[in-house]
């Protein structure tokens, strides 16, 4: 059984995988590209699309927290303690959750926006900055 997975680009153009299921013959997992005019292009390597569909969902969910500790580093909180504090105040979660998107979203997670500065000589302290800042 081969399952067919979608996933709607910004151009207008279908990214479909395959994902194969009870393989009962010798068969390799595909990506195609399914322009607007219907034209279907093979792709050279495949595309795991099930984790895009499922990063886009965690980005959808993240957006709210993302945005406020965006916002809590451009006006000068880049102590971890402090942006949780901050995004718990704003009834975005607590600890635990906020920590985990500090993390999915710094330069040592997958999809980077800001990076984790460490300072072990002042009480192992975690600060955060924008990448964008951290260039300029």
């Amino acid at each position: 059984m081969i399952f067919l997975i979608p996933l709607k680009e910004p151009d207008g153009s279908l990214l479909v995988s395959t994902k194969v299921d009870k393989q009962r013959a010798v068969m390799k997992e595909r990506s195609f590209r399914i322009h607007e005019d219907r034209t279907v292009e093979a792709l050279e390597e495949w595309t795991n699309v099930s984790r895009l569909v499922e990063q886009e969902k965690q980005r959808k969910k993240d957006k709210p927290i993302v945005e406020a500790i965006m916002n809590a580093i451009l006006h000068g909180t880049t102590l971890k303690g402090q942006i949780t504090s901050h995004c718990s105040n704003l009834g975005l979660g607590g600890p635990k959750t906020i920590s985990k998107v500090l993390h999915f979203y710094s330069n040592e997670g997958e999809d980077p926006i800001w990076r984790v500065e460490r300072f072990p000589s002042e009480k192992n302290a975690i600060r955060y900055r924008l990448i964008d800042d951290f260039f300029e």
